[in-house]
């Protein structure tokens, strides 16, 4: 196998000198602007490759010995490789290209703005594309909504919210990447659904590696009037759980792993796995971006998930992400954290009030109304 380097000033010059000299066979392995040193030989570098003849042409004849040949084996097994990893790199990327584009000429001209308006709340082109359709076979002459409002009303429909907390015995557990807030979203909860609403409760601490935050924790349930543990050996779950039985709810603080921590994010799974009565709720910060948010979304799904919490609402302005995340786990929505105040930063998950978040400033009473029809 041939392998060499050619320069001119143009990425298709520098493949037709490789293709005259090595014979239209030659295979581009890699083009790019030439290095500062052989600058001088032209402003682009082009690799291609001569494989071996399969029939035999002495016009690349083969290496003579067994050294050559193995050492001609792995160039052809390294270059085939590369040359995979660059086709699945593309197609990846076309597949990105294709799904995250939407054409403007299939936008009907009185929805384009509320695409725009959907876009810059990041949410996911293909809902975006999906919306706009089921909202434009709604509107007629006859209609008495506006493009926004029927696209409220489509938006709303997607949109699924849970924050009903049983009115026997629960326990919910939080899980979720570092910083996500899942400590202040115990207290809060401790306060809105426990003390609130006159539920005997119980906070159980299993971070006992941040000792900072589960005495946080401690001096919280101390101020709210409820029970606190802190569990240093996670086998002791079980037995503390039987243990609270009496209690209308339960709150389980967890660790926020890193992703060097998979092995043991993996065994604190698989112990709510074993106790089916404990609802793990996902907490996520909606300021993180959108790829490190569902890349964290990914690494938690080795806990049985019920809901989804999203927090940090006051970082960003951008609030698509919590439609894309619920739509693509199919789980719904309990409570958005709203600000760092414990405990009145925190709101039951409402489909019109996240849909007005979306649209943002775009939002109107009217809209609203025609939201919640």
């Amino acid at each position: 196998m041939r392998i060499k380097s050619f320069f001119a000033a143009s990425v298709d010059a520098a493949l037709a000198e490789a293709r005259r000299e090595l014979g239209p066979e030659a295979m581009l392995v890699q083009s790019r602007p030439a290095p500062a040193e052989a600058r001088a030989l032209g402003d682009y570098e082009v690799v291609c490759a001569l494989l071996p003849s399969e029939t035999g042409d002495t016009k690349t004849p083969l290496p003579s010995t067994p050294g050559d040949r193995a050492g001609n084996a792995s160039d052809v097994r390294k270059l085939t490789s590369e040359l995979d990893a660059l086709r699945d790199t593309v197609a990846r990327l076309q597949s990105v290209i294709v799904s995250n584009q939407i054409s403007p000429i299939r936008t009907p001209p009185q929805f384009e703005s509320i695409r725009v308006a959907l876009a810059d709340a990041e949410l996911h082109p293909s809902l975006i594309g999906d919306l706009i359709d089921r909202a434009a076979a709604e509107q007629s002459d006859q209609s008495p909504f506006t493009p926004e409002q029927l696209l409220a009303r489509q938006l709303t429909s997607i949109i699924a919210a849970d924050a009903s907390v049983d009115a026997g015995q629960t326990a919910i557990a939080l899980v979720g990447p570092p910083g996500a807030g899942k400590t202040s979203c115990i207290a809060k909860l401790a306060a809105r659904c426990g003390v609130a609403a006159r539920r005997s409760t119980e906070i159980l601490s299993l971070d006992e590696h941040r000792v900072a935050a589960s005495e946080q924790l401690r001096a919280y349930a101390s101020i709210l009037g409820v029970g606190f543990r802190l569990i240093s050996d996670r086998t002791e779950l079980p037995h503390v759980l039987d243990e609270c039985r009496r209690k209308n709810l339960v709150l389980i603080d967890t660790p926020g792993f890193s992703f060097a921590e998979a092995e043991a994010c993996r065994e604190l799974a698989a112990a709510f796995r074993a106790r089916s009565s404990v609802q793990v709720q996902l907490v996520l910060p909606c300021s993180m971006r959108a790829a490190d948010l569902r890349r964290a979304a990914e690494f938690y799904e080795a806990f049985p998930v019920r809901r989804l919490i999203f927090t940090r609402l006051d970082e960003t302005a951008a609030y698509g992400h919590m439609i894309n995340e619920s739509v693509r786990q199919k789980k719904p929505i309990s409570f958005l954290g709203t600000g760092p105040v414990i405990p009145d930063d925190i709101e039951p998950a409402d489909p019109v009030r996240i849909a007005d978040l979306v649209l943002k400033a775009r939002s109107t009473p009217a809209w609203a109304a025609a939201a919640a029809v």
